[in-house]
């Protein structure tokens, strides 16, 4: 049986880790293994790109960090970013030999990454937003999840689908856009500070089988491209990996 895609996106300030880093630098030992932190040397760039590496796969799982904590989930920075990404033995996976890929970049002061467990014909498509500055926190929460959901319509047009009319839950527990037509769109969502994102999957079985799966990008010049990502559950594939 076909693993199902699950994808994940994160976008993560860089500015936001910086302030952090001022204002709490302990946050650091509580959210980053001692690995990571050697690896981040003290950077806020590294540390926004670690702990987008560690969101999306954690959302794309459907677990977030319940159950796994923040050090549960640990970057291995490869020869090629992001390299791998360690989890405890209990992080729920049926799927556990299926392909990951990741895509990652740095976009107007934030870090994205978007990942993806599922087969070489997936589609998918990938929409930032920006957001404008907002100083009552539940105006911006509001204005932050319309502005995601924007793009995860712009990205859903990339595919040559329809805008997506209603939104829901997959039987995975994912989230999913439904089109007038009923068809089911698997998508993740992501914002902070001045950025907005969101990234779907068409999984339709039609799709011409590739050497990796497909990835579409807005604003038009936003390069992302899909490399092999070591998802390891406790064992010995990250380590022979390397």
């Amino acid at each position: 049986m076909s693993a199902p895609a699950l994808v994940g996106i994160d976008i993560s300030s860089i500015r936001g880790w910086r302030d952090r880093i001022t204002r709490t630098p302990s946050v650091c030992a509580t959210a980053f293994t001692r690995e990571e932190m050697s690896w981040a040397e003290g950077s806020p760039l590294r540390y926004a790109r670690l702990w987008t590496v560690k969101e999306a796969v954690l959302k794309a799982l459907g677990s977030g960090f319940d159950g796994v904590g923040w050090r549960g989930a640990e970057v291995c920075p490869g020869p090629t970013w992001p390299g791998g990404v360690r989890l405890p033995p209990s992080a729920g996976d049926a799927h556990r030999l299926a392909p990951w890929w990741s895509a990652s970049t740095v976009v107007g002061g934030h870090a994205v990454t978007v990942v993806l467990r599922g087969g070489l014909a997936a589609r998918c498509a990938v929409a930032l937003r920006p957001l404008r500055e907002v100083t009552d926190r539940g105006a911006r929460r509001r204005a932050a999840s319309a502005a995601a959901r924007a793009a995860a319509a712009d990205a859903a047009r990339l595919l040559g689908r329809p805008r997506p009319l209603s939104w829901g839950v997959a039987d995975s527990g994912a989230p999913v856009a439904r089109s007038a037509s009923g068809r089911e769109f698997v998508l993740s969502l992501s914002h902070d500070d001045r950025l907005a994102g969101a990234v779907v999957v068409d999984s339709d079985q039609g799709n011409r089988r590739r050497d990796r799966p497909s990835l579409h990008a807005l604003p038009v010049g936003l390069s992302l491209r899909f490399i092999p990502l070591v998802v390891d559950y406790g064992g010995s594939r990250l380590d022979a990996a390397r």
